[in-house]
């Protein structure tokens, strides 16, 4: 037997929602306003390495209830597995090397304080 896709939608078995109405649902549970634009970044560019399934029907770009509760779901957990690493190692990746005491010192007496 064949395993389900988890990033296909079932356009038989899915509940299929535009993204004006995904938006709208997560405006309603997390009390923060969303547009398409918003979806339509996640489906290309992802969230924490999590893209949101889509499909195209007549020229328009649908998701489902189903792929957009995996989609919250999984990109929470990365985002949360990331903060575990982030915190194991010490570390964050964005984040800029600190200066050091001494480099401050340096340039404080550079500047004549």
């Amino acid at each position: 037997m064949k395993h389900a896709d988890p990033k296909q939608i079932d356009t038989f078995t899915e509940e299929i929602i535009d993204l004006d109405a995904a938006a709208a649902h997560i405006a309603r549970i997390s009390k923060t306003k969303r547009n398409r634009r918003v979806l339509l970044r996640w489906a290309n560019r992802g969230l924490a390495g999590v893209k949101l399934p889509t499909i195209l029907i007549g020229g328009q770009i649908y998701t489902s209830k189903e792929k957009l509760n995996w989609f919250l779901n999984e990109s929470a957990n990365a985002k949360r597995h990331r903060r575990s690493d982030e915190t194991k190692t010490g570390m964050r990746k964005n984040r800029q090397e600190q200066p050091t005491d001494s480099a401050l010192e340096a340039e404080a007496r550079a500047l004549g304080i």
